[in-house]
């Protein structure tokens, strides 16, 4: 469900034609219910200024996890591009006009008439302070911030148990601004290969499949030994 915010000052100006935000939850939780599914709220875009402070945000983790979601899933900004920016600030600088100024340092562009010159997205810094405070509430409130996977029973099974953890791994690495693309790669491999890891065939998987991981096998047999 797509939910970007609790407060109605905030999802009229954002999602004002959509269902009241306690209306989706509802309807999310009825779904978890009485038909038993996966269900998850999707918190994008973070509009910087409107809906990425820290009581709003915690707020709407709080009520995604009292309504039974299983996960939430975020990504820091807004992207700003084309006809879609032209919209968004025009309507910002009708409703919003005091967060000019701020929208203008942080998208890097000096003025704004007809047409958008700026960056399509915010800050780095901005995007990572947002993904870590994100992170840390979905923590404190007991909500994964990452969808659960599918989980084959057949001899799939513990490479796409191994594989998961090392895409969380990668993830939470890439929310921290820190580069873990080796560890992508080796997740994307373990997962799509067509024989079963064991501990007894770790080592010469990783050896034969995947050279210059070999450093790694340590650290894959310590997680493939704590899976159920």
């Amino acid at each position: 469900f797509s939910i970007i915010s609790m407060r109605p000052s905030v999802f009229k100006f954002l999602d004002g034609r959509a269902p009241h935000p306690l209306k989706r939850m509802k309807a999310m939780s009825s779904l978890k219910e009485n038909r038993h599914l996966q269900t998850g709220v999707l918190l994008m875009p973070m509009v910087p200024y409107l809906n990425d402070d820290l009581s709003g945000l915690e707020e709407l983790v709080k009520s995604a996890k009292d309504h039974g979601a299983d996960y939430l899933l975020f990504a820091g900004g807004i992207s700003m591009k084309d006809q879609q920016a032209t919209w968004f600030l025009k309507h910002l600088k009708n409703q919003h006009p005091h967060l000019m100024p701020a929208y203008q340092k942080l998208f890097d562009f000096s003025h704004f008439k007809d047409t958008y010159e700026g960056k399509p997205s915010p800050d780095q810094r901005y995007v990572l302070q947002k993904n870590q405070l994100l992170r840390e509430l979905c923590e404190k409130h007991g909500l994964s911030y990452r969808m659960p996977r599918f989980i084959p029973s057949d001899y799939r099974k513990y490479n796409y148990l191994l594989s998961e953890r090392l895409f969380n791994e990668h993830y939470s690495m890439f929310i921290e601004g820190k580069q873990a693309d080796g560890i992508y790669r080796l997740a994307r491999g373990i997962q799509h290969l067509k024989l079963g890891i064991t501990n007894e065939n770790l080592k010469d998987i990783v050896y034969l499949n995947f050279p210059g991981n070999e450093y790694m096998v340590p650290k894959l047999e310590k997680i493939l030994k704590g899976l159920p």
